[in-house]
């Protein structure tokens, strides 16, 4: 009986991910949007990577994306989402192949906390505006029993 065969594993390269990840994916959205974002107020992202001495640090870029990724995606705790780096190709693909570790992550998410949380705001009205979401959710919080409505800015 004949089956389909896998490809070689020589063969998989990082150059094919690309064509892993659809051209309508919203991660595709989710890129653009960063990338125009943080070149409008990149100084309120990054405080570090001055320094010539010691590794090279991650770009605030990357480290949004992948914020915004597990945001989107329901994964907020920091070695879940270092787990998705390894794995998840549309992951590779937005980062682009880096991996930080969860540490990294962590630190980030501490030392930029309120430009994070600013980001989220700008990112639901930009989806809002965009037709993408409605903004009528209404959610439950599974630990306390309190109504949570997401409401329009």
């Amino acid at each position: 009986m004949r089956y389909k065969e896998p490809s070689s594993r020589s063969e998989l390269a990082l150059g094919l991910v690309e064509d892993l990840v659809d051209q309508e994916h919203y991660i595709r959205l989710l890129d653009e949007f960063v990338e125009r974002a943080v070149s409008a107020d990149e100084e309120s992202y990054s405080q570090k990577g001055q320094s010539q001495i010691g590794q090279r640090p991650y770009g605030a870029r990357t480290l949004i994306k992948l914020y915004l990724y597990g945001y989107l995606n329901r994964i907020s705790s920091s070695r879940r989402l270092e787990v998705e780096t390894h794995r998840n190709i549309e992951m590779i693909w937005l980062l682009g192949g880096l991996q930080p570790d969860f540490k990294t992550i962590a630190d980030y998410r501490r030392d930029h906390g309120e430009s994070i949380r600013r980001l989220f705001k700008q990112l639901n009205a930009f989806l809002k505006s965009g037709g993408y979401l409605e903004g009528k959710q209404v959610s439950i919080d599974g630990m306390r029993p309190r109504l949570m409505r997401i409401e329009e800015p």
